[in-house]
């Protein structure tokens, strides 16, 4: 359990691309939570180490926590909607008010030992703590990070009793459009819609069911914390209050702008006129919109409205679905090839329509079968979270 003046974790776990750096990068400089500035996939990371073991050695652990933050927060950097340009910073040595340097000697004064999942991300954010010279000396009350759902290990009841859990609700049509416009970019259609595909269509709809089921299990628990990305929209400042009444801490200024390790950040919208620093009125315009096929394949997966929890949809006739997968491939889907991968071309002709075709006939089975969407090579939601 936590020590009385210890600081308890607080977690960001929504669905991917369903503002949560942006709700961070809000909490970022509020004096009562220390933010790790980055994507961090702890429980991931702490299982690839640990080969799924419940211990394991801090040094390997250092080593992959340093990789993992230089690999995401350089990500995060290249998206370039810091107050400062990317080459100004040195991932070896600091960035603002955090150094680095002092942060890595101190991971590794503890590199012979061997930790827990809990008790290493306690050592992890007690170095943060003392390498971060906007509060040092300062107590806290979370230490704060964003790992995402998927990226967080739901079954690990002494770090869920020692902490509070954001879920950050965004449609997950609207989620998956935003991520599906990121793979366009490099995949053709083909690619995507193929149901063994990584990172595709299908893995998208089980991952979002895998999400669904997650936060229904955990929704009455107290340490959870359902957010509207809507309602945010709507009224930022309201539900910024509304979270710190869950965390029991104080509204303050600075939860008015985002920012990362005190820094001025834009945000990270498809859209780069929605980068203000504050969360954006409205999604950002797409190049490639989702078809209505996969808008009924949604419907199909019977997800939970947290937006309107009275909201009741509808299933399809599998002929329904057919028929739009037919639609889809030659209408909905777009012959041009402008913001797809230089392959996409080859799609401009009728045999590969064809192909895309058949792969949407196979999608339409899968979602029209529970026992279809249940990966049966994966039960973890931990997975790959490229």
């Amino acid at each position: 359990m936590t020590k009385p003046n210890e600081p308890k974790f607080l977690f960001l776990v929504g669905a991917p691309r369903s503002a949560n750096s942006a709700i961070l990068a809000l909490l970022d400089n509020h004096p009562d939570i220390l933010s790790w500035p980055s994507e961090f996939y702890f429980a991931m990371t702490f299982n690839r180490v640990s080969n799924g073991n419940t211990i394991a050695p801090v040094k390997e652990l250092n080593t992959a926590f340093i990789a993992h933050f230089e690999d995401r927060f350089g990500e995060r950097l290249s998206i370039n909607t810091l107050g400062d340009s990317h080459s100004k910073f040195d991932l070896r040595k600091s960035i603002g008010p955090f150094d680095i340097e002092l942060f890595k000697d101190l991971l590794n004064i503890k590199q012979s030992k061997v930790m827990s999942s809990i008790q290493y991300l306690r050592h992890f954010f007690q170095c943060f703590h003392a390498s971060h010279e906007n509060y040092l000396n300062k107590e806290v009350k979370y230490y704060a990070m964003l790992c995402t759902a998927r990226g967080f290990d739901w079954s690990n009841e002494a770090i869920l009793a020692n902490s509070k859990l954001i879920f950050p609700y965004r449609k997950p049509l609207e989620s998956y459009a935003s991520l599906r416009e990121k793979y366009l970019k490099t995949i053709n259609p083909n690619e995507f819609y193929d149901i063994a595909a990584t990172k595709g269509a299908v893995y998208w709809l089980r991952t979002y069911k895998k999400i669904d089921a997650l936060i229904e299990s955990h929704k009455n628990r107290p340490y959870l914390h359902i957010t509207s990305v809507n309602k945010f929209r709507e009224d930022q400042r309201l539900q910024i209050a509304e979270l710190c009444e869950f965390l029991k801490i104080t509204a303050t200024k600075s939860t008015n702008d985002m920012t990362i390790l005190g820094i001025p950040y834009g945000g990270n919208a498809r859209q780069n006129s929605l980068n203000t620093g504050k969360i954006a009125k409205q999604p950002s315009i797409l190049k490639n919109p989702v078809t209505t096929f996969e808008e009924y394949c949604f419907d199909q997966l019977n997800l939970f409205d947290f937006d309107n929890p009275l909201n009741n949809t509808s299933k399809h006739r599998a002929f329904t679905l057919y028929l739009l997968a037919l639609q889809a491939t030659f209408i909905g889907i777009k012959k041009r090839t402008h913001g797809l991968t230089k392959s996409s071309r080859k799609y401009r002709f009728i045999p590969w329509r064809v192909k895309v075709f058949v792969q949407l006939i196979n999608i339409c089975k899968i979602v029209s079968n529970p026992k279809l969407l249940v990966d049966s090579k994966s039960d973890s939601i931990l997975d790959a979270l490229d």
